[in-house]
């Protein structure tokens, strides 16, 4: 009896991995990984390295971003000496890869480009974002508001942030509506930080 019920304990314990590795597989959740990414490259590229030409410039060439050639980065940016980059990020347990676009001006504009993904998943994660950049003497107002375009809109939620009584940064989201535009998701950055170190 005992032994035919060690054999059932390891046919359960067996069992039981087998489910959990199913319910690992399961469990990646393809629209949070696009959204998640997004806010960290967003937070690495626009908030914290484009403050500092130098150290962006750093950044990028130790990331090995590739670089988009000069006649395809005008639907990104305006900017003719502002440079756009393909990021690729990669879940190699899920055999799954997203490539965003980051897209940075001279004078103080930085984005992220992100296309094929679930926007109020992108919402959230960005609110969560927005928590942490409201700090102590931070104030956040929040405007929005919809821009019609030959076959659609563009809807633009802008944060702007000020410390002290003075402006410290402004993001934007901005989520089209449009066959037309060839993002479902960008989220945009000036910021003082950069103003001041361009002076």
């Amino acid at each position: 009896m005992g032994k035919i019920y060690k054999i059932l304990l390891l046919f359960f314990f067996n069992m039981d991995n087998a489910l959990a590795r199913d319910a690992s597989d399961a469990v990646f959740d393809r629209d949070r990984f696009i959204a998640e990414g997004a806010i960290e490259l967003f937070r690495e590229g626009c908030l914290k390295y484009y403050t500092r030409q130098a150290g962006f410039d750093v950044w990028t060439r130790l990331s090995k971003f590739r670089v988009y050639p000069d006649f395809a980065t005008q639907r990104f940016i305006k900017d003719p000496h502002g440079k756009v980059y393909s990021v690729t990020y990669n879940n190699a347990t899920n055999n799954f890869s997203v490539e965003y676009v980051l897209a940075v001006e001279t004078d103080n504009l930085c984005a992220v480009f992100i296309k094929d993904v679930n926007p109020d998943i992108v919402y959230k994660s960005f609110a969560k974002l927005s928590r942490e950049l409201t700090e102590a003497n931070t104030i956040l107002n929040i405007e929005s508001r919809v821009e019609k375009l030959a076959d659609g809109s563009l809807n633009t939620t802008r944060y702007t942030y000020t410390e002290n009584g003075k402006w410290k940064m402004t993001l934007e989201t901005r989520e089209p509506a449009s066959s037309r535009v060839f993002f479902d998701f960008q989220i945009r950055a000036i910021s003082q930080a950069r103003a001041d170190n361009r002076k």
